[in-house]
């Protein structure tokens, strides 16, 4: 097994001295505008909005924080919620992403995370989430993605989960994380949740997925961008070596709130762990393996 390395250095200088004192809002990816809630489990409870627009959730169910759970991040397992774990504000939207995964005792229908609407993302029985399916499911009419790429087989992994649905939702109202149609219970593990009032562009949808799956160890089927839109890791210059990628990075004046000072991918038999506190901000480094034997490192 061989092991690519690829860094990413800009120019530090001119950067830091254009943005001293004027950093930039923090949104998933860089990306805002019409970011309607933004939740990341490393608060150690899921349930503060990040967004700014203080759609905190209200919870009376089972929720737990699992410290450095997730590549050396806390993630928020729960336990058959079942419509306790809502926003405080009702809103509208029509994307979805989410790194969440699945643990087991659930059945058709159950949801992952949804409206009250009864308009959501939910397990299809077995190893997928249901999509197209029909007007209740978030996805319908529109697209469902898994680590960047078309598809809703989750096989209880973890999973960078984008939903976009044909149109928004029709009316104002509560968003819910876990079950959210009456009985219909939802035992899962939750990163980090932003919805959005309308669909991001592929650009920026890249860079929201780059966002999560760097910092959570995933590996993505395209790409990696950072909030500029740079090409942080080329899938096409590296082939060969898009398997298990994993890396370090700082993208905190670009506005993502992206700081991974440590990273391994999630895959099982990884075993690169890389650690660098002093990152500067706007640096990379990321790494991502061929399927040979693990014998030589270049």
């Amino acid at each position: 097994m061989r092991y690519f390395i690829s860094t990413k250095l800009f120019a530090l200088l001119s950067i830091l001295t254009f943005t001293t004192g004027m950093l930039s809002a923090q949104n998933p990816g860089g990306v805002g505008g019409s970011l309607e809630i933004w939740l990341k489990g490393g608060n150690g409870n899921l349930l503060n909005d990040q967004s700014g627009n203080s759609r905190n959730i209200t919870n009376t169910g089972s929720m737990s924080p699992v410290a450095n759970g997730l590549n050396f991040n806390t993630f928020i397992s729960t336990n058959d919620l079942n419509r306790q774990a809502r926003t405080n504000a009702k809103f509208r939207g029509q994307a979805i992403f989410a790194v969440a995964r699945v643990t087991g005792g659930n059945n058709a229908n159950d949801g992952l995370l949804g409206f009250d609407v009864d308009k959501g993302i939910r397990e299809a029985g077995g190893n997928s989430y249901t999509h197209p399916g029909n007007a209740d499911d978030f996805s319908n009419g529109g697209s469902m993605r898994l680590n960047g790429a078309a598809g809703n087989n989750h096989a209880g992994q973890w999973r960078v989960i984008t939903a976009y649905r044909g149109a928004p939702t029709t009316i104002d109202t509560f968003f819910f994380v876990g079950g959210y149609f009456a009985g219909r219970r939802m035992n899962s593990d939750f990163a980090e949740i932003a919805v959005y009032g309308n669909t991001p562009s592929n650009a920026n949808r890249n860079k929201i997925e780059s966002y999560l799956a760097l910092k959570y160890g995933i590996t993505l089927g395209h790409n990696y961008t950072n909030a500029t839109g740079a090409v942080i890791w080329d899938r096409t210059t590296n082939t060969g070596y898009n398997n298990d990628i994993a890396g370090i990075g700082k993208d905190a004046n670009s506005g993502s709130g992206l700081n991974q000072p440590r990273s391994k991918s999630i895959n099982g038999g990884t075993i690169v762990d890389i650690q660098y506190t002093g990152i500067a901000n706007n640096q990379y480094l990321i790494w991502g393996r061929n399927t040979g034997a693990t014998n030589t490192f270049t």
